[in-house]
């Protein structure tokens, strides 16, 4: 959040908004409104906590530095011709100048005209179907405001709402975007059984949300709040920005996919079958689930004079279909779509195939931005994501899936995918946006735009006009605030005369069909970038053409005036001036650099299908060309603009991706199964009882699974003094009594922070997720209970997968293990094939005692390794001295291969449930000597973006067995991925005391560092902790 405006910046934006909507006398103003000034209606208020919420913190920089600029140049006593002058000298002096200024003035408009920005309290105060107690200013443009008050009607898709700090879900398909494209395939893919989990950055609003006010719906339901520029100021771009996407608020004009543009794409870009009847059903099937009709497409007046006009010039024209339900339809609330309909029976993605998907079982997140999408050996295993709710309160969230659809739009699927780092070079190239622009005819008549469905006609007339390329015309839906934003500001008085004609204004609209693209990048915090120039001559012929067309649609309309605008001035025309020359003087203003208003609401091809990878991101399936699983879901996949509404045919692409996904996920149906949300290889893969070493994935994790064993790192923070009394309660009660009880549990390791004395941090393993979360269920609260009184604040926890590791009992995916286990495994091994050469043992006929033999020369030979450990030496002697018969002890544990772990009698004091044995540590000996106290550090590392799995690979394959194993004193190293943070890292090594990690440190620290500079973000971090309890074997710690 940016700062408060100081008294004379509020003084100075105050005084700037009176000037772009200032106080003029005239003689006749029965309402006042010649009088009004934008601060009379707050709006420079709304405008500096706008500022400060809203505007970005660079934006915010250069806005905030103009306004002390027109402090220092006196704006405040200035007059208003003083005034003018000043801001003509800003916006003429550089293009920073000019965007500053066209920012302050477009603000200014459209809160005065579109105020207020949300539900007023008392209804009692509105007058439903009049302006009056809303906005002064609506009386004058004939705008009732809103006519309905809301419904009281319940969300039909509960939305799954995060917990805690961090979350991971399991599904088949990731779904990430709600719109045209996303709903589609979340739907079809949940028809199927599949467990689907769809994320919308935007809210969930329905009839009961939606009050028809013009401000409120931009600041929900559209993208970043409304129109938004481009980065160099050429194009404002329309989309949508809550569940259901650019659906829920645009004007509903169904056009089905031109038969040009499905041979193009079946010809010159490969996608088979969209030139036949196979995509014609598609779309036939699309058009009847949201009721595409024409029966409720009828004309208002802005609509009846493009037909009038087309029909007396002989342009082919067509009355639309829109996705009304007939049953619900309300001419007068139709109008207020671009706000939300309260009606219900505007067929919104969000009414229809959200709806069917959620039906089917597919789980819908709202408020959830996609960070990245997770990459596992080459094919999709999730998405990275952060859930953020109107209170502010953050959560991560994991979804692991095998199949990702981008769907986000043409502005932000790019942008994921560049945040992910994959896609390839054409990622955000090819950017195509139906540029537009608009002519405005004044008629006798009030022609009430705010009424009836607001695209009901068209005129296709010039649709090609060469080479496939030519423009589309219809007709927009009327909102005050934006209506005044478009209008050129000159000066105060101009503007305001321009409002007072707008009840009889018709406004013709069109849109290219563009040859030329943009581009879209990111900028450093990962958000899309959009640069769009048009450029092409094609493209620059066609948009000259339509505003001339236009033109003369509205005079053969009857149009008394007709306006075109430009950046800072308004080219009139009036009836009984020469048309031609009119058009001709039109023709030769420039339309780039910014020159002519244009506007996108079509955004499309930033990520497109195609055959050749030099021109396209996607095959002409949908599917990545560098990462399989990862799908283009939207009108991004576009190969090429349309020259039309782009819905109808994004929903019929979407069927097709999602039969393309459906063939492939047989595919991925083995590795699912075989890996759970995890891809690895499975070549040349050995169980244990296969390979008879350390060297695979899951232990303990059951037979026939190879799913990465999980962790959970649980934070306490403890009352002074504290720490090592929550350490006993683990030891001695939670252990044993919650944990070791539990099913699939592996080992606890309890460490005491050595910076923090007052913070403890607990490490449990299990066999996998599923285990963890059944035990969490209800061990996590019994825990909590028993360390209660001991805390200062709830336990936090972070879940993580395992890895790496180099301890016997904990396993990772990568292929690690520790030096001893795998010298004894090799010799054990050794040790079975003399014997299975042996006559009459070695036979198959032997059966299970060959078997017992076999193994029992196997673990005589690995313990006999593992004795050459001199801290296995040392306990094991030290054992046999204090009691002789312990001697006994030690050769049953040769025979059963456990040397190493703790027996009866020796200096670790024992406690068994079941098979585990938890290890409490040395206790201090007579005399006051101090105990031996393992130590540990915690590495927490951040990779770059997609490189987390390399980092642990690197640790696993070069840095343990190369750096650390061979380290005096080391005794086991554990690596976790984390699951809240898909670039996260954490790594945990444990010693035989804090002396022997230091001598490490010197010299190993560095040299791991330098293996892992070209994966990491930044420096690692370190953590240092003493061992205080232990179930595991190798890993001991001290007690009380």
């Amino acid at each position: 959040m940016n700062a408060e405006l100081n008294e004379t910046q509020r003084a100075v934006l105050r005084a700037l908004c009176d000037t772009f909507v200032p106080s003029i006398k005239i003689t006749d103003d029965p309402l006042g409104f010649w009088a009004h000034t934008a601060s009379d209606l707050g709006v420079d208020c709304v405008l500096a906590r706008n500022l400060k919420e809203d505007v970005p913190p660079k934006l915010y920089n250069g806005l905030v530095g103009l306004l002390d600029g027109l402090a220092a140049k006196g704006f405040v006593k200035a007059s208003q011709s003083q005034r003018e002058n000043i801001l003509s000298q800003i916006s003429n002096s550089s293009p920073q100048g000019a965007q500053g200024v066209a920012f302050y003035q477009k603000q200014t408009v459209l809160l005065t005209y579109g105020l207020p920005e949300n539900p007023v309290p008392d209804r009692n105060r509105v007058t439903y179907g009049s302006p009056r107690g809303q906005n002064p200013n609506w009386e004058v443009l004939n705008y009732p405001g809103p006519v309905s008050v809301p419904p009281n009607r319940p969300k039909q898709i509960k939305t799954l709402t995060p917990s805690g700090d961090s979350q991971m879900l399991e599904a088949d398909v990731c779904v990430v975007g709600s719109g045209a494209g996303g709903s589609v395939i979340a739907a079809r893919m949940a028809e199927q059984g599949l467990r689907v989990v769809v994320l919308e950055a935007g809210g969930h609003y329905n009839a009961a949300d939606f009050h028809q006010l013009e401000l409120w719906g931009y600041r929900h339901l559209w993208y970043k709040g409304g129109a938004t520029p481009t980065a160099d100021g050429n194009v404002l771009l329309l989309a949508g920005g809550s569940l259901g996407g650019g659906t829920e608020i645009n004007w509903m004009n169904c056009v089905r996919t031109p038969p040009l543009v499905r041979r193009d794409w079946a010809r010159q870009y490969g996608l088979d079958g969209v030139d036949t009847p196979d995509f014609g059903r598609y779309i036939d099937e699309v058009e009847k689930r949201l009721q595409a009709n024409q029966q409720t497409a009828y004309f208002n007046s802005q609509n009846l004079r493009m037909r009038e006009g087309c029909q007396k010039l002989g342009y082919l024209s067509k009355q639309t279909f829109v996705n009304w339900d007939p049953k619900l339809f309300q001419p007068l609330m139709a109008g207020y779509t671009g706000f939300g309909d309260q009606t219900g029976g505007k067929q919104t993605a969000r009414r229809t195939f959200l709806l069917d998907a959620y039906q089917n079982g597919a789980q819908i997140i709202v408020h959830c931005r996609a960070d990245c999408i997770l990459v596992e050996q080459g094919r999709a295993a999730g998405v990275a994501a952060t859930y953020s709710d109107p209170q502010g309160r953050s959560i991560r969230l994991t979804i692991r899936a095998t199949q990702v659809v981008a769907a986000c739009g043409s502005l932000e699927t790019p942008a994921l995918l560049l945040r992910s780092g994959i896609g390839g070079p054409n990622v955000g190239k090819f950017f195509r946006v139906q540029p537009g622009g608009a002519v405005y005819g004044v008629y006798k008549e009030k022609q009430k735009g705010w009424w009836g469905s607001p695209m009901t006609t068209n005129c296709e007339q010039f649709t090609d006009t060469g080479d496939g390329f030519g423009f589309y015309m219809e007709i927009p839906a009327f909102g005050p605030g934006f209506v005044a934003s478009v209008i050129p500001w000159v000066n105060g008085r101009q503007h305001k005369e321009m409002m007072t004609k707008v009840p009889y204004i018709s406004t013709f609209i069109w849109f290219l069909r563009d040859k030329g693209s943009g581009q879209i990048t990111i900028d450093e915090s990962g958000n899309p970038v959009a640069i769009y120039q048009l450029s092409d001559e094609t493209d620059q012929k066609n948009f000259h053409h339509a505003t001339a067309e236009a033109i003369r649609i509205h005079e053969a309309a009857g149009a008394q005036e007709i306006l075109v605008s430009l950046v800072r001035q308004q080219l009139i025309w009036k009836r009984g001036q020469n048309l031609e020359s009119y058009i001709q003087t039109v023709m030769k203003q420039p339309i780039i650099n910014g020159a002519q208003p244009m506007i996108s609401a079509h955004q499309l091809c930033s990520c497109r299908m195609g055959k050749d990878p030099a021109t396209s991101v996607a095959d002409i399936n949908g599917e990545l060309r560098d990462i399989k699983g990862v799908w283009i879901g939207d009108g991004s996949a576009c190969p090429t603009a349309l020259g039309a509404n782009p819905m109808i045919t994004i929903m019929a692409l979407a069927q097709r991706t999602a039969d393309r996904m459906t063939a492939a996920s047989r595919q991925y149906a083995n590795a699912r199964a075989g890996v759970g949300a995890f891809s690895r290889p499975q070549t040349n893969r050995m169980s244990d009882s296969q390979s008879g070493n350390g060297d695979t994935y899951g232990a303990r994790s059951g037979a026939g699974t190879n799913e990465p064993q999980f962790a959970d790192i649980m934070e306490l923070n403890t009352r002074p003094g504290q720490a090592k009394k929550v350490i006993q309660i683990i030891r001695e009660q939670v252990i044993p009594t919650i944990m070791q009880p539990a099913e699939g549990f592996i080992d606890e390791i309890v460490l005491f922070a050595l910076e923090e004395k007052d913070h403890v941090t607990a490490l449990s393993f299990w066999t996998n997720r599923e285990a963890y979360n059944r035990f969490s269920s209800s061990g996590f609260d019994q825990m909590t209970e028993l360390l209660r009184d001991n805390l200062t604040a709830p336990p936090q926890r972070r879940p993580y997968y395992v890895g790496a590791s180099t301890n016997s009992r904990i396993r990772g995916w990568t292929r690690t293990s520790s030096y001893i286990n795998r010298s004894a495994g090799t010799m054990a091994n050794a040790a079975r094939q003399i014997l299975n050469m042996m006559p009459g043992i070695g036979s198959a006929s032997s059966g299970q005692d060959v078997n017992a033999m076999t193994n029992m020369a196997g673990n005589i030979m690995g313990g006999m390794v593992s004795l050459m450990n001199p801290w296995n030496m040392m306990r094991e002697m030290t054992g046999v001295m204090r009691n002789p018969l312990n001697m006994f002890s030690l050769g049953q544990r040769m025979l059963t291969g456990t040397v190493g772990q703790t027996t009866k009698g020796s200096n670790a004091s024992t406690s068994r449930t079941g098979n585990t044995t938890l290890r409490s540590g040395y206790k201090p000996q007579s005399g006051g000597q101090a105990p031996i106290l393992q130590f540990a550090h915690i590495i927490e590392l951040t990779a770059r973006p997609g490189q987390a799995r390399r980092a642990i690979d690197i640790i696993g394959e070069q840095v343990i067995p190369t750096i650390i194993q061979p380290a005096e004193g080391f005794i086991d190293e554990i690596v976790l991925l984390s699951l809240a943070d898909p670039n996260q890292v954490t790594a945990i090594s444990f010693w035989d005391n804090q002396e022997v990690s230091d001598r490490f440190d010197r010299y190993g620290f560095d040299q791991t560092s330098a293996l892992l500079t070209d994966v990491v973000a930044a420096p690692p971090q370190r953590s240092h902790f003493n061992v205080g309890a232990s179930t595991n074997p190798s890993i001991f710690g001290w007690s009380q």
